[in-house]
């Protein structure tokens, strides 16, 4: 039996009688932290590339502290009291990096930060991508002009917070994208997401990458304003790294260790892949879930079938991928619509209709069967009646790569 993650509960898949070929698991034991609230605090007094940040905010008194959202769990128990008591007497202000997604709540906000930063007097606000004020930060070698958050233009010392995995366009999240996409103007974060159909935009990697050359050419911009606080975690939430300091040197370090652990070599692409993109919050929607599902493409073969589980339990999760989806009578539609002209929201919908076009899509979700069909997906109810759906088109004896947590892990053949 192996457990799959949907929603905040548990799929059992008995795989004594599959055709097991690999399992994508991390390549090495995992290693959580003994200690992460020292840990925390260590990272920051001994940065990578900078300063310790207690030096750092010396003589500052105006620091802005950048926020994750709800969509990327992140150990903030450990790391935000380790930042807070050395913020006494500054005047803070703690914004959430929610680029084009929606914000979060109060309730979420409580959950994620942890009732004492709010006991001792702090705010957190949420960033608005439409309505926030903003400053022109740059225009990049590739002529985009950026628009960031105006609140950083009073700020004396930037330091954005984060955790570092795998992303299927940027390379990696984490570090520069805090800040941009994450507390910057929707047309600016448009303009740079349009270059993921450019050639080197991938996850895992970062040379040659336009989308990543340009989120770095922004935090440049800040120089030694920008202070960066990242961890590496399991899927499973243990924390196995801080890194802080410099926004290249210290992230850089920070990808180096996810990926000795996430980097998986795989021996052959299976008929069928089974995954889960790690349960709530990864499979919060379909414009998450995506990310698991670009990471189980990279372990099936062309014309294969991916069984996907995942909750979903916010539907779509963004109005312009499910106006795409719903306006198309084929992939194809999609992916041309595109080509006419990049629209933020619709590039998860491009994403998707890529990936059916190498695959099948069989979904065993919380969402409604009709709405799984608008993403050219097949609907199951169960991992059963999904394997049902797979022995009809592959026949019996298909060969199975098992998958859990799509969305942390990345399979390399």
């Amino acid at each position: 039996m192996l457990l799959f993650r949907i929603s905040d509960s548990w799929v059992e898949v008995d795989t004594s009688c599959l055709n097991v070929v690999d399992e994508v698991k991390p390549a090495k034991k995992v290693i959580p932290l003994e200690e992460p609230a020292r840990a925390a605090i260590r990272a920051l007094n001994f940065p990578v590339g900078a300063a310790p940040l207690k030096e750092v905010l010396k003589g500052k008194s105006r620091v802005l502290v950048i926020l994750n959202d709800i969509t990327r769990p992140t150990p903030y128990r450990y790391m935000l009291p380790a930042i807070v008591d050395l913020l006494d007497g500054k005047g803070v202000k703690f914004v959430v990096a929610t680029g084009t997604h929606r914000p979060n709540t109060d309730v979420e906000m409580l959950d994620m930060y942890g009732e004492e930063l709010f006991a001792r007097g702090f705010t957190v606000e949420n960033h608005d991508c439409d309505g926030s004020h903003f400053i022109h930060c740059c225009t990049t070698s590739v002529g985009n002009d950026v628009y960031i958050n105006g609140v950083i233009e009073q700020a004396d010392v930037v330091v954005t917070t984060g955790v570092i995995g795998f992303h299927y366009f940027a390379g990696y999240s984490g570090g520069r994208k805090s800040l941009f996409p994450g507390i910057a103007e929707r047309n600016s974060i448009g303009r740079n997401h349009a270059l993921m159909v450019k050639k080197g935009s991938v996850a895992a990697n970062i040379e040659g990458n336009p989308v990543n050359d340009e989120m770095m050419e922004v935090a440049s911009v800040f120089g030694e304003r920008l202070f960066i606080f990242n961890a590496v975690t399991s899927p499973a939430g243990e924390v196995l790294g801080f890194f802080a300091g410099n926004y290249e040197n210290a992230w850089l370090k920070g990808v180096e260790l996810y990926d000795s652990y996430f980097k998986v070599r795989i021996h052959e692409l299976a008929d069928v892949v089974i995954a889960d993109a790690g349960g709530y919050p990864k499979d919060i929607n379909a414009y998450q879930v995506q990310k698991a599902l670009d990471n189980a493409l990279r372990a099936v073969r062309d014309g294969g079938t991916i069984i996907l589980i995942a909750g979903c339990v916010e539907g779509f999760g963004n109005a312009v991928f499910e106006e795409w989806l719903k306006d198309a009578r084929s992939p194809e539609d999609v992916v041309h619509r595109l080509s006419q002209g990049f629209v933020l929201g619709g590039h998860k919908a491009y994403a998707v209709a890529s990936a059916v076009k190498k695959a099948d899509v069989i979904l065993v979700s919380h969402m409604r069967p009709e709405d799984v069909s608008t993403m050219f997906f097949r609907y199951a109810p169960s991992v059963d009646v999904a394997m049902e759906m797979a022995e009809e088109k592959h026949g019996k004896g298909f060969s199975v790569t098992l998958f859990p947590n799509a969305s942390s892990l990345l399979p390399v053949l």
